[in-house]
């Protein structure tokens, strides 16, 4: 099933409107700038969290007034866990020996025209060999802490197909085995064509773990149309 929402206009990015923000059962409360007033030229308002998906990014980046509560509440399944304290390592780690996909919240984003993306312990969970422990990839977004804008990397999109509708700008995603081949048809020539997977090797074991998800660039000149996925 391939989820939608519409772009953002006039932006340099693509962008989509976040509108609910869930842990597990449990929503998050989502903050606002103290503005208001809305961008005619844009469409959109300064109180609105938009959201960019961005595959040169490993991890996601969250501005701290949605950080802190969603990884609050991710934590806060087992409250005996034991973090390893390393002032070298950017990312907060702890030991865990058992089945993650068990014991943490899938963390669900919901965009405008309700689509929506589930983020699973074992996307925003990665092993980190060195230290025999379990790190989680929230990380904090740099710049102005009251900027309210989302970078979802390859952590959030990893066995995803997304694809970037400029004819009809919309962002649409789907769950998706990325390491077998999907087939398009080109609505121009009306040829079919197998598109192969492709990935990106960390040479860092002890980093974010490899990630796969495939993204396909979909323009009015050459529009693609998804047989099957």
């Amino acid at each position: 099933m391939m989820h939608t929402s519409p772009i953002v206009p006039n932006q340099t990015r693509y962008n989509i409107v976040v509108e609910k923000i869930e842990v597990g059962s449990d929503a998050i409360e989502l903050p606002t700038s103290g503005g208001g007033d809305l961008d005619e030229t844009s469409g959109s308002s300064p109180d609105q969290i938009i959201a960019f998906f961005d595959s040169g990014t490993t991890l996601a980046h969250l501005p701290p007034k949605l950080l802190e509560p969603i990884v609050k509440k991710i934590l806060a399944t087992d409250p005996g866990l034991k973090f390893q304290k390393n002032d070298d390592s950017e990312y907060s780690c702890f030991e865990y020996s058992k089945n993650v996909d068990e014991k943490f919240p899938i963390v669900k984003f919901t965009f405008k025209n309700s689509a929506s993306l589930w983020v699973y312990p074992h996307d925003y969970l990665f092993g980190n060999v060195k230290e025999g422990a379990w790190c989680h990839g929230w990380m904090k977004l740099p710049g102005d802490p009251e900027d309210l804008d989302i970078i979802l990397g390859d952590m959030t999109l990893s066995n995803k197909l997304v694809v970037y509708d400029l004819e009809n700008q919309v962002l649409g995603w789907a769950d998706h085995n990325c390491s077998s081949s999907i087939k398009v048809k080109d609505d121009e020539s009306g040829s079919d064509y197998s598109v192969q997977y492709h990935h990106l090797a960390s040479s860092d074991a002890s980093g974010p773990r490899q990630l796969m998800s495939f993204v396909l660039l979909v323009t009015a000149a050459a529009a693609l149309q998804i047989i099957s996925i």
